[in-house]
Parts: structure tokens; sequence; C-alpha cells
């Protein structure tokens, strides 16, 4: 390769080596990074428009449920109705909240729903993880974005942007750690519930692998995660049972064996903080100290070699 010398008649420079060594790697550089943002374009595109169909779809089965309640509420306050003539309407709202978790109504919808409220729940942890590697911003963006979806106004609207706000506050607290931890979890459990359903294909033993690995550096990232909240929290003089249960309900429960856990931690190490405190307060009497300072000097000394 040659470049043009100065003055218009002189003769074209010729490269060495090492500069066009430079050229190319600043050429290869310059490739990659396209490369990595066009696939990092690509990566949002799709996770947008799962979001978008994981949401429509949730919204009609949210709709579906809804209608299961109102048929089951219907019956039930015809026939039970007249024992709550006298009472509070709110014991009657209770009286028929409990007849619908127990029953077989109420199981069944319920069942019938979760698989659409889960696979919208993953597909916006997908997407707002995505975001929040930009920026703190981006995931605020992102977040407006998903709950503009659908603004009609419905219960199920409602319901769908309470999923993904909580998503976004529990994310945008995330280390980058914990949340790639998270990102590659969620990946390798959709993968593994793919191959479950065909135990014999050939991808099985992998997917299971990756699951097993993705699981356990999800596990030691969360244990990283709620110790240092629960360690920082301590020491700034909050009550240890208080932090613990504000976590709990921050969460929703999601994560409360890992809490317990971290929380057994920092509870063992208070302990011994405690006994520490008081050996070093409790001083030594004149009839120990005396031996144990002879003690040290019949140590024989090593002589120099």
């Amino acid at each position: 390769m040659v470049l043009p010398a100065d003055g218009a008649r002189s003769t074209p420079r010729i490269l060495s080596d090492q500069e066009e060594l430079a050229i190319l790697k600043r050429a290869n550089a310059k490739a990659r990074q396209e490369a990595a943002e066009k696939a990092r374009r690509a990566e949002e595109q799709k996770a947008a428009a799962e979001t978008k169909k994981t949401r429509k779809e949730a919204n009609k089965a949210v709709g579906r449920y809804d209608g299961h309640v109102r048929d089951h509420q219907d019956k039930w306050v015809r026939r039970h109705g007249q024992e709550f003539r006298n009472k509070p309407l709110s014991a009657l709202q209770k009286g028929w909240e409990a007849a619908w978790r127990a029953s077989d109504e109420g199981k069944a919808a319920e069942k019938e729903l979760a698989p659409y409220l889960t696979a919208y729940d993953l597909a916006v942890q997908k997407e707002l993880r995505l975001a929040a590697e930009t920026s703190p911003e981006a995931l605020k963006s992102k977040l407006k974005d998903i709950k503009g979806l659908d603004k009609s106004g419905s219960r199920a609207d409602r319901a769908l942007d309470d999923i993904a706000g909580k998503e976004a506050e529990h994310i945008g607290r995330e280390t980058p750690a914990l949340r790639s931890a998270a990102q590659t979890f969620l990946i390798a459990s959709t993968a593994w519930n793919a191959a479950q359903k065909n135990p014999e294909g050939s991808g099985y033993d992998n997917a299971k692998a990756a699951f097993e690995t993705a699981k356990a550096d999800y596990a030691h990232e969360l244990s990283d995660f709620f110790g240092d909240k629960i360690e920082t929290a301590v020491d700034a003089g909050k009550p240890l049972d208080k932090v613990t249960a504000g976590l709990k309900a921050e969460y929703d429960g999601q994560f409360d064996s890992i809490i317990d856990f971290e929380a057994g931690i920092a509870k063992s190490g208070q302990a011994i903080s405690k006994w520490l405190e008081i050996i070093r307060r409790t001083r030594p009497s004149r009839r120990s100290a005396t031996p144990n300072a002879n003690f040290w000097r019949r140590i024989p000394r090593r002589s120099p070699s």
C-alpha cells in the first residue's frame, strides 16, 4: 500500500509493515464494532417483538380468566348471598375469594392463565435487561415503550403494566454480573424446557448441562447480591429481621430461601462480632498476665544463619 507524500509532484510513500498492520487492526476493530452493534439491534428488535406478541396473548388470557371469575362469582353469590345479608360487603368478598381459590374452577383458570403471564414476564425481563446494559435512562425509556403497547386502560392492561414496572425496578438494582447471570439463566431455561419435550434429541444433554451451570451461576450471583444488601443495611444500623422482611416483600417471595441463607450468615457474623467485642473488653487478671508474658519470653529465638 502506498500513500501520497507531501507535494503534488512527489513520489508516493510506501507504508511500512507496521503502518499497514495498524491500519488493518483499526479496520478490523471497526468492523467488529459495527457487527456487534448490528447484532445488538437485531437482538433488541427480536426481544421487542416477543414482548409485543406475549403481551397480546397474555391480555387475551387475562380476559378469559376474568370471564371465569365473573361466572363463578355470579353463581356463588346466588347460592350464598343470603348468608351475608346482614354482614359487610367485605365479608361477602372474602367469602367468595376463599371459595374461588378452593374451587376446581378457580384452580383450572389459574393453571390456564399462568403460562401466558410467565411467557410475558420472561419476555419483558429480556427486553429490559438488554436496555439496562446501555444505561439507566434506556431502561426507563424501554419500560415506557412496553407500557405504551396497549393503552386500553383495562384491568388486564394495568396488570401487565404492573408486571413490567416491578421487573424494571428489580433489574434497575441489579449489578452487571447479576444481570448477565440472570439473562444467561433465562436463555438456558428456555432451551432446557424445549429439550425436555424430546428427551431422545441430540441436544438434550447439552441443554441440561447448560441449564445446571447457568442455574448455579445465577444462584451464586443472587447470594452475593442479597448478601451485600443485608450487610450494608445491617452495618448502617438497621435491624436484621426488618431488613430480611423488607427484601422478601420487595421481591414477592421469589428469593426467600436465598435471603434467609444470607441472613443466617449475617446473624452468625453478628454473634461472632459480639464475642470478639467481649473478649476485647475483658482485661486479663494480673495472675494470668504474668505467666503469659513469661511464656512468650521462654520461646527460643532462632539465631541468624
